[in-house]
């Protein structure tokens, strides 16, 4: 239910007052109320308080070109990148995780939390998902029928009874 009357502001923002980047994928707001971006050329940007702080690789981020965040139900945050796997950041550190952990690419598209709290990890090669409690994932691709897969980048969302859309 949207009041048509109601007062509406918006406030711009660019890097010259401290974005890390113009160029943004995606956007969310945590349930600390903070709202981070995910940017194209320098990592990830947290807007808290009326100030921003950018991380990116100089914090241990090994990707420039973040594409999708989401939030986790322990309130950890989850980054997909464009050829660096995905990334844990819990309390200014990143955990990356890659193939070498059970990833089924690399190059992730997007990222969303199901309503068991688990990682939907989407790329071309499939969909994983990330139990982030036990850091088990689980891979449905080929051997399940979902092949020729052509995710765009953030094409992924949640419905009201927790169902997980993925557009290819």
């Amino acid at each position: 239910n949207y009041d048509l009357n109601a007062k509406i502001q918006f406030r711009n923002f660019n890097k010259r007052d401290g974005l890390g980047s113009d160029y943004i994928y995606h956007i969310i707001i945590d349930r600390k109320n903070r709202v981070w971006f995910a940017t194209d050329g320098n990592g990830i940007t947290l807007y808290d308080g009326g100030k921003f702080f950018n991380y990116g690789v100089d914090q241990g981020l090994k990707s420039k070109i973040i594409y999708s965040i989401t939030e986790d139900r322990s309130g950890v945050m989850w980054l997909s990148s464009s050829g660096e796997g995905i990334f844990r950041f819990d309390k200014n550190s990143f955990r990356n995780v890659t193939a070498d952990q059970g990833l089924s690419d690399v190059n992730i598209t997007a990222l969303v939390t199901d309503k068991w709290g688990n990682v939907i990890v989407v790329s071309k090669k499939g969909i994983d998902v990330l139990n982030p409690d036990k850091m088990q994932i689980l891979s449905y691709g080929n051997e399940m029928g979902i092949n020729n897969l052509d995710p765009d980048i953030n094409v992924v969302d949640t419905d009201r009874k927790g169902n997980v859309w993925i557009g290819y």
